[in-house]
Protein backbone atom coordinates (compact mmCIF):
# COMPACT_ATOMS: atom_id res chain seq x y z
CA UNK A 1 0.00 0.00 0.00
CA UNK A 2 1.28 3.52 -0.72
CA UNK A 3 2.77 5.51 2.13
CA UNK A 4 0.12 8.22 1.62
CA UNK A 5 -2.74 5.70 1.92
CA UNK A 6 -1.17 4.25 5.08
CA UNK A 7 -0.77 7.74 6.59
CA UNK A 8 -4.43 8.55 5.91
CA UNK A 9 -5.59 5.21 7.29
CA UNK A 10 -3.61 5.74 10.50
CA UNK A 11 -4.85 9.34 10.83
CA UNK A 12 -8.42 7.98 10.70
CA UNK A 13 -7.71 5.54 13.55
CA UNK A 14 -6.71 2.40 11.67
CA UNK A 15 -3.92 0.20 12.99
CA UNK A 16 -2.58 -3.05 11.52
CA UNK A 17 -4.69 -5.94 12.76
CA UNK A 18 -7.56 -3.62 13.76
CA UNK A 19 -10.75 -5.44 14.73
CA UNK A 20 -13.80 -3.21 15.10
CA UNK A 21 -17.25 -4.22 16.33
CA UNK A 22 -19.32 -4.15 13.14
CA UNK A 23 -22.64 -4.86 14.87
CA UNK A 24 -24.24 -1.60 13.56
CA UNK A 25 -23.25 -2.56 10.01
CA UNK A 26 -24.48 -6.15 10.42
CA UNK A 27 -27.79 -4.84 11.80
CA UNK A 28 -28.20 -2.44 8.86
CA UNK A 29 -27.66 -5.31 6.42
CA UNK A 30 -30.07 -7.56 8.35
CA UNK A 31 -32.72 -4.82 8.47
CA UNK A 32 -32.43 -4.52 4.69
CA UNK A 33 -32.81 -8.31 4.35
CA UNK A 34 -29.30 -8.70 2.95
CA UNK A 35 -26.65 -11.29 3.79
CA UNK A 36 -23.14 -9.83 4.09
CA UNK A 37 -20.48 -11.79 2.13
CA UNK A 38 -17.55 -13.09 4.19
CA UNK A 39 -15.00 -11.02 2.23
CA UNK A 40 -16.98 -7.86 2.99
CA UNK A 41 -17.31 -8.83 6.66
CA UNK A 42 -13.50 -9.12 6.84
CA UNK A 43 -13.13 -5.73 5.13
CA UNK A 44 -15.54 -4.04 7.58
CA UNK A 45 -13.88 -5.70 10.59
CA UNK A 46 -10.57 -4.06 9.71
CA UNK A 47 -11.62 -0.87 7.89
CA UNK A 48 -15.26 -0.29 8.85
CA UNK A 49 -16.52 2.84 10.57
CA UNK A 50 -13.48 4.89 9.53
CA UNK A 51 -13.86 8.45 8.27
CA UNK A 52 -11.17 10.13 6.21
CA UNK A 53 -10.87 13.85 5.68
CA UNK A 54 -8.02 15.99 4.43
CA UNK A 55 -7.59 19.33 2.74
CA UNK A 56 -7.32 19.73 -1.02
CA UNK A 57 -4.92 21.99 -2.88
CA UNK A 58 -5.65 25.72 -2.97
CA UNK A 59 -9.36 26.61 -3.07
CA UNK A 60 -10.77 23.10 -3.56
CA UNK A 61 -13.20 21.54 -1.08
CA UNK A 62 -11.78 19.11 1.49
CA UNK A 63 -11.78 15.43 0.59
CA UNK A 64 -14.13 13.30 2.68
CA UNK A 65 -14.64 9.52 2.65
CA UNK A 66 -16.49 7.24 5.05
CA UNK A 67 -16.49 3.44 5.36
CA UNK A 68 -19.97 3.16 6.86
CA UNK A 69 -22.84 1.80 4.76
CA UNK A 70 -25.58 2.29 7.35
CA UNK A 71 -26.90 5.55 5.90
CA UNK A 72 -27.22 4.11 2.38
CA UNK A 73 -29.88 1.56 3.29
CA UNK A 74 -32.54 4.18 3.95
CA UNK A 75 -33.34 4.78 0.26
CA UNK A 76 -32.96 1.38 -1.41
CA UNK A 77 -34.52 -2.05 -1.14
CA UNK A 78 -32.80 -5.43 -1.24
CA UNK A 79 -34.25 -6.02 -4.70
CA UNK A 80 -32.78 -2.76 -6.01
CA UNK A 81 -29.32 -3.69 -4.68
CA UNK A 82 -29.65 -7.06 -6.45
CA UNK A 83 -29.97 -5.25 -9.79
CA UNK A 84 -28.06 -2.07 -9.03
CA UNK A 85 -25.47 -2.42 -11.83
CA UNK A 86 -27.65 -4.26 -14.39
CA UNK A 87 -27.55 -1.23 -16.72
CA UNK A 88 -23.78 -1.78 -16.92
CA UNK A 89 -24.24 -5.51 -17.63
CA UNK A 90 -22.75 -6.34 -14.25
CA UNK A 91 -25.24 -8.75 -12.74
CA UNK A 92 -25.52 -9.67 -9.09
CA UNK A 93 -25.85 -7.83 -5.82
CA UNK A 94 -24.14 -4.55 -4.95
CA UNK A 95 -23.46 -4.13 -1.23
CA UNK A 96 -23.20 -0.61 0.26
CA UNK A 97 -19.82 0.15 1.78
CA UNK A 98 -19.81 3.91 2.33
CA UNK A 99 -19.27 7.34 0.77
CA UNK A 100 -16.42 8.91 -1.17
CA UNK A 101 -15.32 12.26 -2.58
CA UNK A 102 -17.25 14.70 -0.42
CA UNK A 103 -20.18 12.23 -0.26
CA UNK A 104 -21.10 12.62 -3.94
CA UNK A 105 -20.11 9.02 -4.76
CA UNK A 106 -21.15 5.79 -3.10
CA UNK A 107 -18.82 2.85 -2.50
CA UNK A 108 -20.04 -0.68 -3.18
CA UNK A 109 -18.73 -4.20 -2.99
CA UNK A 110 -20.18 -6.54 -5.62
CA UNK A 111 -20.78 -10.27 -5.95
CA UNK A 112 -18.04 -10.30 -8.61
CA UNK A 113 -15.49 -9.61 -5.82
CA UNK A 114 -14.68 -6.01 -6.79
CA UNK A 115 -15.11 -2.68 -5.08
CA UNK A 116 -16.87 0.04 -7.10
CA UNK A 117 -17.41 3.79 -6.94
CA UNK A 118 -20.72 5.05 -8.31
CA UNK A 119 -22.20 8.47 -8.96
CA UNK A 120 -25.64 8.49 -10.52
CA UNK A 121 -26.13 8.50 -13.44
CA UNK A 122 -22.41 8.04 -14.28
CA UNK A 123 -19.66 7.05 -13.86
CA UNK A 124 -19.31 3.56 -12.50
CA UNK A 125 -15.71 2.77 -11.64
CA UNK A 126 -14.44 -0.77 -11.03
CA UNK A 127 -11.74 -0.15 -8.44
CA UNK A 128 -10.08 -3.36 -7.33
CA UNK A 129 -10.80 -6.79 -5.93
CA UNK A 130 -8.67 -6.29 -2.81
CA UNK A 131 -9.10 -3.94 0.13
CA UNK A 132 -5.51 -2.79 -0.26
CA UNK A 133 -5.87 -1.97 -3.97
CA UNK A 134 -9.16 -0.20 -3.40
CA UNK A 135 -7.86 1.87 -0.46
CA UNK A 136 -4.63 2.68 -2.31
CA UNK A 137 -6.65 4.31 -5.06
CA UNK A 138 -9.16 5.98 -2.77
CA UNK A 139 -6.74 7.33 -0.18
CA UNK A 140 -3.37 7.30 -1.88
CA UNK A 141 -4.39 8.42 -5.35
CA UNK A 142 -3.05 5.28 -7.01
CA UNK A 143 -6.17 4.29 -8.94
CA UNK A 144 -4.25 3.89 -12.20
CA UNK A 145 -5.70 0.41 -12.79
CA UNK A 146 -9.29 1.43 -12.08
CA UNK A 147 -11.72 0.91 -14.95
CA UNK A 148 -14.42 3.40 -15.97
CA UNK A 149 -17.50 1.51 -17.17
CA UNK A 150 -20.09 2.99 -19.53
CA UNK A 151 -23.73 1.99 -19.36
Amino acid sequence: MTELALQRLKAAGWTPGRKVDITPIEEAYADAGMHMPDKLREFFTEFGLLTFSWGKKEDMTDEFHSINPCVDFKNWTKEEFEHFFDDYEIYGTAYPVGWAFRSNMTIYYHDDGNFYLFMSPDPLIRCDNTAEGFLDGLLGGDGKDWEYIDD
